[in-house]
């Protein structure tokens, strides 16, 4: 990575952020960046150095990293996912592989999406960045119905939820925020081929 302080202007040398050995073949996406209070800088994604294989089509990790001075130097990696993930062809789709973090004091919050369970489910951690240490828990369930949200980017104030179910069904919808905090529940009863849409305030 690089960074600037001065709006762009000027650039720093890069960086390399992971660890595994230079020029192994292994695959590193899904790249999320955010600062903690302190000026910290976490950055997270998702990783095949435990693949057998090289490319894309490879089981994955997730990993994160701190850096103290602004992305000049950074920490050991940190493996955010318990397993290691078989790829599956879901991931080629549109919008089905994402990862997002934050980072406040000594904690990483991040969020991301693997095929563990045979569908794609969303997993959450909180994890220690001076341990590496962290519960993870499923927040998305595999049976949830297609739902669409928007706009995106939202305001955080008024978020349209979209569920299309193809048939009758019931829904409870929970949303949190990036730290884990649960901000909106709702149950949903759905009728086949019902769109239901609500705002959450």
């Amino acid at each position: 990575m690089l960074t600037t302080s001065d709006g762009g202007q000027t650039w720093t040398s890069p960086t390399r952020v992971n660890d595994d050995p230079i020029g192994d073949g292994k695959f590193q996406d899904l790249v999320w960046a955010n600062y903690d209070t302190n000026g910290n800088l976490l950055i997270t994604w998702r990783d095949c150095r435990n693949a057998s294989g090289t490319g894309y089509q490879q089981p994955t990790d997730m990993y994160c990293s701190v850096s103290t001075d602004n992305g000049n130097t950074f920490g050991t990696n940190v493996r955010l996912s318990n397993i290691t993930v078989p790829f599956d062809t879901i991931l080629d789709e549109k919008g089905n592989d994402f990862m997002t973090c934050s980072f406040l004091n000594d904690t990483i919050y991040a969020s991301w999406g693997d095929v563990r369970t045979g569908h794609l489910t969303i997993f959450f951690t909180k994890t220690s960045a001076s341990t590496g240490l962290g519960v993870q828990t499923l927040v998305q369930s595999q049976n949830m119905p297609e739902a669409k949200i928007f706009p995106n980017p939202s305001d955080g104030k008024n978020i349209f939820l979209q569920l299309i179910s193809a048939e009758n069904s019931d829904a409870d919808i929970s949303i949190y925020d990036v730290l884990g905090k649960k901000v909106f529940e709702k149950k949903y009863s759905l009728k086949s081929s019902c769109t239901a849409s609500f705002i959450v305030n």
